[in-house]
């Protein structure tokens, strides 16, 4: 049955299932980053380098994994219960586009004047909600949790059903592998270092392997500056998110912010900023200043830079 959806779909459908059957889903990275230059109209291309600050030496495996990039993904292997939760939630699509699609007006009026008046109304209300929907940026509108029942829609739960049944029969092709085995037990042996800090450099995009005692040196260096930095007794967060429930409360009562528009800039549980450097190679290659980024997603303020 869920065969015929498929084809229903135009074909659609039996690419995703082949994609996740191949494990293509995975969108794996199989090629090296490289750095783009032009020189004379003509571009050409150069491998990452590796700037290796500290005195641990790198295997050939290592250096390997690190020219491929701090953005490069790993292949992973057929995980089963991301293959079901992305099902889920393919049925929950289903199920919305179901529940909440626009019908066409009715057949039953008594007369083409009033089909005519009923699509003038519903053109009239699509155009208020496109100008409304300018009023507030699609970033601090917050994400439906509506999940529903796939029992509202028999066919659909049917579906879904004998979707399942299929992934428990089949046989699963991993696909191709971007690492080799060498170069996977490199990954896990550079993440249990804890002597070295792996990050890009500030301009070029190359990998540098920063001692972590000279991480943590420059770092003090700058957080020491009392001109740029103070240093607190405690943590503010709760104090902070108070008074800017307050004050996003006050501007709904007050008429001055849309309900949808605080509840998209309230964070429910905040997190610390993340204070980290980016090395400057390009300034000192030996002992590089570190360029301070503070990081502030999930952070209180994160909606309202």
């Amino acid at each position: 049955m869920w065969r015929t959806f498929f084809r229903a779909a135009g074909g659609v459908g039996r690419k995703w299932r082949q994609n996740f059957v191949s494990g293509r889903h995975q969108h794996p990275q199989t090629q090296e980053k490289t750095k783009k230059y032009r020189y004379g109209g003509q571009e050409t291309q150069e491998e990452l380098k590796v700037i290796n600050l500290s005195t641990h030496v790198l295997s050939v495996s290592q250096l390997e994994v690190l020219k491929k990039g701090l953005t490069f993904a790993p292949s992973r292997n057929h995980d089963h219960f991301t293959l079901v939760k992305d099902l889920e939630l393919f049925g929950r699509k289903l199920l919305l586009k179901k529940q909440y699609d626009k019908k066409p007006p009715s057949s039953d009026l008594s007369s083409p004047v009033e089909i005519q008046a009923l699509k003038d109304l519903q053109s009239l209300l699509e155009e208020h909600e496109a100008t409304s929907s300018k009023t507030m940026p699609l970033h601090l509108c917050r994400r439906s949790q509506l999940f529903p029942p796939l029992k509202l829609c028999p066919t659909i739960d049917i579906f879904i059903r004998l979707v399942k049944q299929d992934f428990e029969a089949m046989q699963v092709n991993h696909g191709p592998q971007n690492l080799t085995p060498a170069q996977r037990r490199a990954v896990n042996e550079l993440r249990d270092l804890k002597d070295i800090v792996i990050k890009p450099a500030d301009k070029g995009g190359n990998v540098v392997v920063w001692p972590a005692a000279m991480y943590e040196k420059e770092a003090f260096r700058q957080l020491n500056q009392k001109q740029c930095y103070q240093r607190l007794q405690y943590n503010p967060t709760a104090r902070f998110k108070s008074e800017l429930d307050t004050l996003l409360e006050l501007g709904v009562l007050n008429h001055i912010l849309p309900q949808k528009l605080r509840e998209g800039l309230m964070v429910d549980h905040p997190i610390t900023p993340t204070f980290y450097l980016l090395p400057k190679v390009h300034k000192d290659v030996n002992a590089p200043p570190g360029r301070p980024i503070v990081s502030g997603v999930g952070s209180l303020c994160e909606q309202l830079v």
